[in-house]
């Protein structure tokens, strides 16, 4: 690796020329290492190697002056193995210094006939040397500054070359400085350009210019190498100084912001890390990988809204986060809306090429929509009220709190369609419906959250307090669950009250339900029925009936 003097050897070797050409005599300039970096040698040629113990080791190691008139009166030199073939009669070094650091040395290698010349004015020239070395230090410094310098204007570049707007920098006339990939990319752009004018080029631009007033998000339309742009523009002045400045312009399509808002879609919000709460670490590692790949997906478990929730941190995790995302609750389209609803002419499918479409409750569809679905998933063609065939890239999500292999098995749902759509299935069964460590953690997290935003004290609850919501609340929806611990953050105290009509799914209260499963599961244990059989009969899944079994004691 280089040192800081190294980096401008040329520079040194033709310094230490000039400096010989002064003096009349040789020059060494080595860096903090002791490096030989410049030199220049009108009488030997012996020095090429410079040692600890040297007089130039002298200089750098003790950061100071050394002048010697007569080498044998010093000892290191005495006891040199090439003393006597040694020309040098005389030595004087000067340490090259940045603030407190020595980088270097420049050092005379006087013969004997050159000695009284230069020691007659010894003051003189040891004030000449430090000058030189002053000069030195300087040019490193420039150096090392503006090599560091062009290293930040090109991070800077690379960053503004990956920033999807276009972006123009000019000077206050409009002369072209800097444009970016995104730029070069809408207006045709070229590295050529810099130096030159941007109205010259696009006479368009020269509104901007003539008027030079700052713009924030102006919709504009440009005609350009015929060419359309349609967007908004941004210009901002950029001040070098008290009068001088830049114009830097921003130039966004309408397609781009099109596609930002997309971002912001319902449901775009819901994340792996919001999910904490609800779902175990190991579902989430597993859902996350499971979101990775760009195939149509069957969710299932006991709560169609956690589904829901899932669904929609997979679309925000999938290569479609930017595109269109679409949901649809079967429950609330009439039947006979549903096929041109999705279908038709001006339908879901039709308008969301390169979307996500999350269909809740795919069971609750007619055989004939679900037909028409597993068809379009297998062909990827659309054919529209007309006759017209368009083929729209789109990825579906469906959602069930039902078990779809059983009512595939009972003619109750659509072989065709469940047979597309069950390779790529995930169960949500490791919630806070049946794993204590999970809703423990949503309990102390949602307090925590209530407490914050009613600036509340902290509900410090105990083991046993969590035990008795959790064995009282546990099968509660999840909405009914975060009013609880509204309540609870609010009043400073667990709420035990009895439960009430809030706590009653479809108008059954969960207690009893809770009773009548043990009971359900109680009798087919009885009755010798296989854990595979008893999960089939409930319409569950094995690793949920194995965890209600264990809840249950059963």
């Amino acid at each position: 690796m280089k040192s800081m003097l190294g980096n401008i050897k040329d520079f040194c070797n033709n310094f230490a020329s000039v400096i010989s050409d002064v003096v009349n005599t040789d020059v060494i300039i080595t860096d903090s290492k002791m490096n030989i970096v410049g030199s220049a040698f009108q009488y030997f040629s012996l020095y090429n190697d410079i040692k600890i113990g040297s007089l130039v080791a002298d200089v750098i190691v003790n950061n100071h002056n050394v002048v010697i008139d007569d080498k044998s009166k010093v000892e290191s030199c005495r006891e040199c193995e090439k003393f006597k073939v040694c020309k040098m009669k005389a030595f004087i070094g000067v340490p090259i210094r940045y603030e407190n650091r020595v980088l270097g040395a420049i050092s005379l290698v006087i013969p004997g006939f050159k000695v009284k010349s230069l020691f007659d004015s010894c003051e003189s020239t040891i004030k000449f040397m430090e000058n030189m070395a002053e000069l030195v230090a300087v040019r490193m410094i420039n150096h090392v500054e503006k090599k560091g310098l062009k290293r930040k204007i090109s991070e800077i570049e690379k960053v503004m070359d990956i920033i999807e707007d276009a972006v123009l920098y000019t000077d206050s006339y409009g002369v072209i400085l800097y444009m970016n990939n995104s730029f070069m990319n809408t207006f045709s752009g070229d590295r050529e350009w810099i130096g030159q004018n941007i109205v010259n080029i696009y006479p368009a631009f020269e509104i901007y210019y003539r008027e030079q007033k700052e713009l924030e998000n102006l919709r504009v339309s440009l005609n350009y190498d015929n060419k359309t742009f349609y967007g908004t523009v941004t210009l901002k002045k950029i001040y070098i100084s008290e009068t001088e400045y830049g114009i830097v312009i921003c130039f966004k399509t309408f397609k781009d912001l099109k596609k930002n808002t997309n971002r912001l879609l319902t449901g775009t919000y819901v994340t792996f890390e919001w999910l904490q709460p609800f779902i175990s670490a190991e579902l989430i590692k597993k859902t996350s990988e499971f979101a990775e790949k760009d195939v149509n997906k069957l969710i299932t478990g006991t709560d169609n809204v956690l589904n829901e929730l899932v669904a929609k941190a997979i679309y925000n995790r999938s290569s479609r986060r930017n595109q269109g995302l679409t949901l649809v609750y079967i429950e609330t389209v009439y039947r006979e809306l549903l096929d041109s609803y999705i279908f038709g002419k001006y339908g879901l499918i039709r308008n969301m090429d390169g979307g996500t479409m999350i269909i809740i409750s795919p069971e609750k569809m007619n055989f004939y929509v679900q037909e028409k679905i597993a068809e379009f998933i297998k062909t990827g063609r659309l054919e529209t009220g007309d006759k017209e065939k368009v083929y729209p890239d789109v990825r579906f999500i469906f959602c069930s709190d039902k078990n779809l292999a059983r009512l595939t098995s009972d003619g109750q749902f659509s072989k065709k369609l469940y047979y597309c759509i069950s390779e790529n299935e995930i169960e949500i069964d490791d919630t806070v419906y049946n794993n204590y460590l999970v809703f423990r953690k949503m309990v102390l997290s949602g307090l925590d959250y209530y407490c914050n935003i009613y600036h509340k004290k902290k509900v410090n609850l105990k083991g046993i307090d969590i035990k008795y919501m959790w064995e009282k609340f546990a099968d509660m929806p999840i909405g009914y669950l975060d009013k609880l611990l509204e309540k609870t953050a609010l009043d400073g105290k667990i709420y035990r009250e009895e439960i009430k009509p809030e706590g009653v799914r479809g108008g059954v209260n969960l207690e009893s339900l809770r009773e009548l499963e043990i009971k359900r599961i109680e009798e087919l244990i009885k009755k010798g029925y296989s854990q595979k059989q008893i999960s089939e009969i409930l319409g569950i899944s094995r690793t949920t009936l194995f965890r209600r079994m264990k809840k249950y004691n059963l």
